[in-house]
């Protein structure tokens, strides 16, 4: 963790959707100082915003029946400052956020078919 870190982003992404890139979940304002948090909760003193079904907050996988194997990508941004986001930011404003303060980044990709 860079030491200039002031919050952190967690993005939860499924690039090989059907329509393009879905979002499964934002999580913003992340204290840099976080370990580790509970399965599918938002850390304390964070923020979730929209995923991609239009819904606040955590939305698992479900890729189409009979769809190869989907990648889920789980992306950690360190941030340079604390963004001032909204509580039910869109995934556009998120990445926005990203792209105006990252300073680092983590990645973890897991995939997941339905039987």
């Amino acid at each position: 963790m860079p030491a200039s870190a002031k919050s952190l982003v967690l993005l939860m992404d499924d690039p090989d959707a059907p329509d393009g890139a879905f979002t499964h979940w934002t999580v913003y304002g992340i204290p840099p100082t976080i370990k580790s948090f509970p399965e599918g909760e938002a850390p304390r003193g964070s923020r979730e915003g929209e995923n991609s079904f239009g819904d606040v907050g955590y939305g698992g996988p479900c890729p189409p029946e009979g769809d190869k194997a989907h990648r889920y990508v789980f992306a950690i941004y360190a941030l340079r400052d604390a963004q001032e986001l909204s509580k039910r930011a869109t995934p556009d404003e998120v990445r926005d956020a990203i792209d105006d303060g990252a300073i680092a980044r983590g990645r973890l990709v897991a995939t997941f078919r339905r039987g």
